[in-house]
């Protein structure tokens, strides 16, 4: 078979295959114009038995008709038993056919990875192809090694479970017995070709394909009580580890330990986790978060955007945190350096005010010491910032807070009525739709990672006025805009508690 030369642009390659010591090969395509060896591949294959087709037929037949509608890639895996590539070796062994046997690369791209990509997993016995250029592209070595799995299929295989039951080893035995090959049943249930490959051994040699004796020690429970175990704990979710461990022991009569029962738990896909607080709500909270939510489900962008949403927040010198760890050796639990000094009530702190609006939002407002009544909402919020927003906005500002006591108070009222301030009607005990709830989030996770903590009242306010000026105004505006799906959240989760 002739094909055009790189060089020297004639048809004059020749392809010949010739066959080495044992199972090895080595393909020439040489030029006979120019003299030159464009390249030369070397297959290595161990399988020592006489069932081999051979290779240089199969050569033959796969290269007689190249045409738009076969894959030369795949043609070149079947000739030399290369049945998986990396993807970075798709482009390289592209283009070495492209350059060797002048097939245009648009017409190959698709073909290429899709038949390559039917396979799914090598055999054991595949062959190292490597591949050696020899003309101007000064000696370049390429060696495409047949991988066994990549790693979203070492992923997978951690999923699978470690034993494979009877019902799943008849399915394997009986696909085989029809005729259907290892690589391909291996494939089909996503498992590794030697575990097919054993079982389809075992069945042919002693005729059972049950699984045998293990040599460790057997499991302390069965299927029905690791399913009973996993009941339990999605029965009552604050139930500890020693509480099932006592209930199984007496349904079952026999003893476990607390960590067989956490190891069960785990393979059930549960885990201990902090639980979420939240507020509690009761019928009448949750009628109203509904039609609040049904009201405002439908408002568009620029609807939100002339709404003012506040809140006041209180953040302390020593964190009330719980979440801080500490690495410690065993039974140094009362060493000093494993202690966190904390006040009872959190210590010396100071209760912040703030507003954010799309696009826009208040300076924050730091209360001096005292308990904040109607009349210091009034003099410190209501006229020093509601009331000049709501002059440089116009009658289309919508002003919001929460049901705090001191908002509901009558003086609020009178002089928000005065200052023709329209309010949001808000519903009871839902800060988690309030987009000015994570806000304060983040300014505390701000404060917390700082190199230098604050100490004193005054390093505090400093530092809450700095955290909140360099805040990024994007993050505001994205918690805003997330106002209807909120509200569709909490609709489809029947007025409980969203995750925002």
């Amino acid at each position: 078979m002739k094909l055009k030369c790189p060089d020297c642009d004639k048809q004059t390659l020749k392809l010949a295959l010739e066959n080495k010591v044992g199972f090895s090969y080595v393909l020439n395509l040489t030029c006979s114009s120019c003299a030159e060896n464009i390249c030369a591949v070397e297959t290595s294959n161990e399988r020592q038995d006489n069932t081999v087709p051979d290779i240089n037929l199969r050569f033959t037949q796969a290269f007689s008709n190249i045409g738009k509608s076969y894959s030369a890639i795949e043609k070149f895996c079947m000739a030399v038993n290369v049945y998986h590539f990396s993807s970075r070796t798709y482009s390289k062994c592209n283009k070495l056919l492209h350059t060797a046997y002048g097939i245009a690369a648009e017409t190959l791209q698709s073909e290429v990875h899709r038949e390559v990509r039917k396979v799914y997993e090598a055999p054991t016995d595949v062959p190292v192809v490597d591949i050696h250029w020899c003309s101007k592209i000064k000696d370049r070595k390429i060696s495409i090694s047949a991988e066994r799995r990549g790693r979203a299929d070492r992923k997978t295989n951690q999923e699978i479970k470690r034993h494979l039951d009877a019902f799943t080893r008849g399915r394997i035995i009986g696909k085989l017995e029809k005729g259907r090959s290892v690589t391909s049943v291996a494939a089909e249930f996503g498992i590794a070709h030697s575990i097919v490959s054993r079982l389809w051994r075992q069945f042919q040699t002693t005729g059972t394909a049950i699984r045998g004796f293990s040599s460790g020690r057997p499991r302390g429970t069965t299927p029905a009580d690791d399913r009973y175990i996993v009941l339990q704990a999605r029965r009552n979710r604050r139930q500890t580890a020693g509480e099932i461990f006592r209930h199984t022991t007496q349904a079952t009569g026999r003893p476990i330990s607390r960590f067989t029962v956490a190891r069960r738990l785990h393979g059930g896909g549960l885990f201990v986790r902090r639980p979420v607080r939240c507020v509690p709500l009761t019928p009448a909270h949750r009628r109203r978060r509904s039609l609040w939510c049904r009201e405002h489900r439908n408002w568009r962008n620029n609807e939100w955007g002339r709404v003012l949403f506040t809140d006041e927040s209180r953040f302390s010198s020593s964190s009330d945190s719980h979440r801080i760890l500490n690495w410690r050796e065993w039974g140094s639990r009362n060493h000093p350096s494993n202690i966190i000094e904390r006040d009872r009530y959190g210590g010396r702190g100071v209760l912040v005010w703030g507003g954010i609006m799309l696009g826009s939002r208040i300076d924050l407002h730091v209360f001096d010491a005292g308990s904040v009544n109607g009349t210091r909402y009034c003099n410190e919020i209501l006229l020093p910032y509601v009331r000049h927003f709501r002059c440089a906005m116009g009658l289309q500002f919508l002003f919001m807070d929460d049901n705090a006591p001191c908002h509901r108070t009558v003086a609020a009222e009178q002089l928000l009525e005065s200052e023709d301030i329209e309010r949001m009607d808000w519903p009871v005990r839902s800060p988690d739709l309030n987009p000015i709830e994570p806000v304060w989030d983040f300014l505390g996770r701000r404060l917390a990672a700082r190199a230098l903590p604050p100490v004193t009242i005054r390093e505090l306010r400093l530092a809450l006025q700095d955290g909140w000026a360099a805040m990024p105004q994007q993050l505001i505006d994205t918690l805003i805009l997330s106002m209807g799906r909120r509200c569709e959240t909490c609709l489809a989760v029947r007025e409980d508690h969203i995750p925002y």
